[in-house]
């Protein structure tokens, strides 16, 4: 009978610890998704206050009837780009919420099967890992944008400028998007008399956008 009891606890426990360990690491997923979400709507934010679109998100099309006039098609394409952004940013802050939720439940459930003690460990264990996680998504985003607004920089800002620079003027596309020297490179401010450079680029917004800070 003792045997017999001591068996069903024993298999209970069993039970209790593997689906523990299954929450963890359910916490774990949901915790790394919702770090890279978070990530994902600050850069894109990031770049919209900066009137800034990413390489992958630039929209530009050539129209094929009569022709319009280039500057205000470019600019409603720029306009365009942002304005996709904005999209995603709500639509990536809905499924961030989403997971929120479904963090607030596994949190739930693996309370009711340990003690405090053992949910402060799992949660400076998981802090651990993600901290890590964070310094990588990061230095991923630092180089993406820097390699954007490198693009702006150099005036570059569409693929054709990077791949046809030999045509420039010649085709359809440079009419309308034609390579351009970049704002920030534009931007320049006078230096107090008597200084050894009479001008000096202004810092690049890329420079602080690019910085990225641990989120809080």
């Amino acid at each position: 009978m003792v045997d017999s009891r001591a068996r069903t606890e024993g298999h209970a426990n069993g039970g209790s610890e593997l689906k523990l360990h299954l929450l963890y690491e359910k916490m774990e997923k949901l915790s790394r998704k919702e770090l890279s979400k978070w990530w994902e709507i600050e850069s894109l934010q990031r770049y919209i206050d900066v009137e800034r679109v990413p390489r992958d998100l630039r929209i530009y099309t050539i129209p094929t009837y009569e022709d319009p006039d280039p500057e205000e098609w470019a600019e409603n394409c720029q306009v365009s780009s942002l304005n996709m952004m904005k999209i995603l940013i709500k639509y990536e802050s809905k499924d961030r919420k989403k997971i929120l939720d479904e963090i607030e439940k596994v949190s739930t459930e693996i309370l009711s099967l340990t003690t405090d003690d053992g949910m402060e460990e799992f949660k400076e264990n998981l802090e651990k890992k993600l901290s890590r996680f964070e310094d990588d998504i990061m230095s991923k985003k630092q180089r993406k944008c820097i390699r954007d607004f490198w693009d702006y920089q150099s005036g570059r800002i569409l693929s054709f400028h990077r791949k046809y620079d030999h045509l420039e003027g010649q085709t359809k596309e440079n009419k309308y998007f034609p390579k351009a020297v970049g704002v920030e490179a534009q931007e320049v401010e006078e230096e107090e008399p008597g200084s050894k450079d009479t001008r000096k680029e202004k810092k690049s917004p890329g420079k602080q956008v690019c910085q990225p800070e641990l989120r809080k």
